[in-house]
């Protein structure tokens, strides 16, 4: 999983990939999710997906 944060755009995308294996091959499973920042300042930085499952995450 990887998080990228633009403060500029107010925005940070997270995104997340594995590879599944089976008898017949190989298939990748990925998923990437866009969030808004909602507070960025030298204490934390909150982001918020006002889309999906309106979940959130906060870093210190």
């Amino acid at each position: 999983m990887e998080i990228i944060c633009n403060r500029e755009r107010q925005t940070c995308l997270d995104a997340y990939a594995s590879l599944l294996y089976h008898d017949t091959g190989e298939d990748l499973a990925a998923q990437a999710f866009d969030y808004e920042v909602t507070t960025w300042n030298d204490q934390r930085l909150v982001a918020i997906d006002r889309t999906a499952w309106a979940s959130a995450w906060t870093a210190f």
